[in-house]
């Protein structure tokens, strides 16, 4: 097969038998057929890899080697580091999901009608289903696609996200040493402020809801809740006390390349634990901004008492 596609699809494994080749079938079956599959595993002890292999013959795949465990984030951060940067575009892949046949092709044709001189990124609507891929419910469309946004909240799935050289190039020259900034929310705020963001309504992807996820999503009204109580009350940087540390980080890193806006915006928010008074403005007057009127609620909240 040619080496030399101009897509490539960012697998990252880990114990995925069960599910594993389900996927690799839906990416056999994309119309759009010129992509690399890229894979790292993160130190499988079933046949995750042995069933990827049964795959050479029908899809070009590329792996990378790793010796040591990564985890979810660290996984795909390696990727990006260690993926040839010839391809225009990149996808990241989750082991247990069912891509549409359209998703690669709908994915490239959207930024291929963005500007070439940005780092730009792609993300689509998913279907949650179950783990015999029963329909649970869509993901919620977004109100709101802004850094003002993705500094406090993470709205696009890994799975759903498609992005050009110049964003792949943005994130794997400067990757985060941190094991609690996850990719997908990272390459969101980095793009959000150094290029362009577009969103697809429609879904195209069967997102698997399963004990063995790495990262859930809610299926309803009341485990949506749950899991935002549960990172509330667990402060594990990843839900909303990561927010100040990830933008330290990006403070930290890209400070030179955002706008001034961008930069007041991230420096307010590193800033406001200093003083009462800071907290108090925050709370009232803050252009950080999540998906609902609760959520935005709960923000306020959250920056008045500097939990975060």
């Amino acid at each position: 097969m040619n080496t030399k596609k101009n897509t490539a699809v960012l697998l990252a494994t880990y114990n995925g038998s069960k599910y594993i080749e389900e996927f690799l079938l839906s990416l056999e079956n994309q119309i759009y057929k010129n992509f690399d599959l890229i894979c790292i595993d993160d130190l499988s002890t079933d046949e995750t890899l042995n069933i990827i292999k049964g795959f050479e013959d029908k899809l070009n795949i590329i792996y990378i080697e790793n010796k040591i465990k990564l985890g979810a984030a660290g996984a795909f951060f390696t990727l990006l580091e260690k993926s040839e940067d010839f391809y225009d575009y990149y996808l990241f892949a989750d082991q247990d999901d069912v891509w549409d046949k359209e998703k690669i092709y709908r994915s490239v044709i959207a930024l291929e009608k963005m500007a070439t001189n940005k780092p730009n990124l792609y993300a689509h609507r998913l279907e949650l289903v179950d783990e015999s891929l029963s329909h649970l419910s869509y993901a919620k469309i977004p109100k709101y696609i802004s850094f003002e946004n993705a500094l406090v909240q993470n709205i696009f799935p890994g799975c759903t996200m498609a992005f050009n050289k110049k964003a792949k190039k943005l994130v794997a020259g400067k990757t985060p040493n941190s094991k609690y900034i996850m990719h997908d929310w990272w390459l969101y705020v980095l793009v959000s402020a150094i290029g362009n963001v577009t969103y697809d309504r429609q879904s195209l992807i069967k997102y698997r809801q399963h004990d063995s996820n790495t990262v859930g999503m809610a299926s309803n009204f009341f485990s949506e809740y749950k899991i935002r109580l549960d990172r509330f009350f667990k402060d594990n940087k990843q839900g909303v006390f990561g927010i100040a540390h990830q933008a330290n980080y990006f403070f930290d890193i890209y400070k030179e390349d955002i706008s001034k806006n961008d930069l007041k915006t991230v420096k307010r928010l590193l800033e406001n634990n200093k003083f009462f008074l800071n907290r108090l403005y925050m709370f009232f007057f803050t252009k950080l901004k999540r998906q609902t009127f609760m959520d935005n609620l709960i923000l306020r909240i959250i920056l008045l008492i500097g939990r975060y």
